[in-house]
């Protein structure tokens, strides 16, 4: 077919053809010439995707008898049938040592924790508030106070519990301090006054009063501490027991008669008008920890700005009795760590230099007494302070607690402590039947502690290099293997 443009110039046209197999009304367009073979090649193509067609519908077919076959596998005990076969064909075959070694190896144990809880119920909320409380027992009297010519005397003595109060939060206190006849007495008032009141005036007033008399080097405040005495008094208010803040009592030179305060038994009756402070209910969880985080907070500037005042034996049987608080039960959370650790870093920096190793062999050895379980030994470590004394002591008390989780007892010399003498301890880090993964991971920590931040020479490098590659890195494989095939046994 031919048409004409608009200048008259001949041009030819597209050939329509009609292709006799494709459906009625359906028309081909080609190039004119090439109509023959772009129907050769469309029949091509049409009879490949017949063929495809054929032989999708066959692997369909067998894909189906495959499913068929799978569900009917299921129905019968599935892939389970299968392993108990094959474990039941492997126990009739007779295997050799060697290999029966390697399958004990990689068996799937089940993991067993004590079911000892971690932790010291220290602190008993029925027994609290019984030594003394405010206003009740709690008087300048019972602490020892004896009024004398003063002015500031006469008022503290005869005013009632409201005015003295009042008294407390003025100003007054720290500028006639030196008039008082019994400067200790009122400061011993002061701080149960502030460990044992609830509420935030009051007690924020008598923290304030011990920082500002702390400070002074001069004056009848000058040499006032807070003695051991006067911690345990504070602490068996919170509830303790003597003998359960200092499993050792040859540490100190009172004993639970000792506690009670002077003249505390006079005024020992109860008010027949209670005040709200009275009505209160015992020092629990909820309201004991603001009073002992004021107590830790005065002890650490107390020793730290006195610490001529405190001897070797005072020093220990309140590092004793700070280690105790730190593992109880309501401390959860670590609520109370970084004050407990300000005040163990006051107490090991007041300890003289010469007389450090001493006071380490003493704490090492009273070590056993202060706490059994692996959770609270490792909480006794964690608590000690991250300076060069805290982390020497670290290093003593982990070998003492490695020692006595493995052997039950120390009797290598810890004191100079070399790397191949924890080869014994790691060797015993084995992984079993019923294996506590819970006091593995305390015994991997403690060892920690131990070791990693201690400064090594280049032979005890050495020897850590061996022991770490020989036993440490496999049981960690070995536990690490242990703990994943026990997800899936537990999730």
């Amino acid at each position: 077919l031919y048409y004409f443009d608009q200048y008259g110039h001949k041009e030819e046209e597209t050939e329509i053809h009609q292709n006799n197999d494709l459906p009625p009304g359906s028309v081909q367009v080609l190039p004119s010439g090439d109509g023959d073979n772009k129907m050769a090649e469309l029949r091509l193509m049409l009879d490949m995707m017949l063929n495809e067609k054929i032989d999708k519908l066959e692997d369909n077919k067998k894909l189906a008898a495959q499913v068929d076959e799978l569900n009917e596998g299921l129905k019968n005990g599935g892939f389970n049938k299968f392993c108990v076969e094959e474990l039941t064909e492997v126990e009739e075959t007779e295997l050799l040592p060697e290999h029966k070694a390697k399958l004990k190896q990689f068996e799937i144990q089940n993991c067993q924790i004590s079911g000892e809880a971690p932790g010291l119920c220290l602190f008993d909320c029925s027994s609290a508030r019984k030594l003394f409380s405010f206003p009740a027992t709690l008087t300048l009297s019972a602490c020892g106070f004896v009024p004398g010519k003063s002015s500031l005397d006469k008022m503290l003595s005869t005013s009632d519990p409201d005015c003295v109060s009042e008294l407390l939060n003025s100003h007054l206190i720290q500028m006639c301090f030196d008039s008082l006849s019994c400067p200790d007495a009122f400061m011993d008032w002061v701080f149960f006054l502030m460990s044992d009141v609830h509420g935030e005036l009051l007690p924020s007033s008598s923290l304030r009063i011990l920082l500002d008399l702390l400070q002074r080097n001069h004056g009848k405040a000058s040499h006032w501490i807070p003695t051991p005495l006067t911690l345990a008094r504070v602490l068996v208010n919170y509830g303790a027991s003597l003998t359960m803040l200092l499993p050792v009592q040859d540490l100190v030179d009172f004993t639970d008669s000792d506690l009670s305060l002077t003249n505390n038994k006079e005024n020992s009756q109860p008010d027949s008008n209670p005040t709200p402070e009275q009505l209160l209910p015992p020092a629990g969880q909820w309201c004991y920890h603001d009073g002992l985080r004021r107590v830790l907070r005065v002890m650490a500037e107390a020793i730290h700005k006195r610490p001529n005042l405190y001897s070797e034996k005072d020093l220990l049987a309140m590092t004793i009795m700070l280690l105790r608080v730190s593992i109880d039960q309501n401390l959860n959370n670590n609520c109370l760590m970084h004050d407990l650790k300000l005040s163990m870093s006051a107490i090991l920096n007041a300890v003289p230099a010469d007389n450090w190793n001493s006071y380490i062999s003493r704490l090492c050895e009273l070590a056993p007494h202060m706490a059994s379980h692996h959770h609270n030994l490792l909480q006794l470590v964690e608590v000690l302070p991250p300076s060069d004394r805290g982390i020497t002591l670290q290093h003593h008390l982990s070998y003492v607690f490695l020692c006595y989780l493995s052997f039950g007892s120390c009797e290598q010399n810890f004191m100079n402590l070399k790397i191949r003498d924890l080869v014994p301890i790691v060797k015993s880090f084995e992984i079993g039947e019923g294996t506590d993964f819970y006091r593995l991971y305390s015994l991997c920590v403690l060892l920690d502690r131990c070791v990693s931040k201690k400064t090594l020479p280049v032979s005890e490098k050495l020897d850590w290099l061996w022991l770490r590659g020989s036993h440490i890195v496999q049981l960690w494989k070995t536990s690490r293997s242990r703990v994943s095939c026990q997800r899936f046994l537990y999730p």
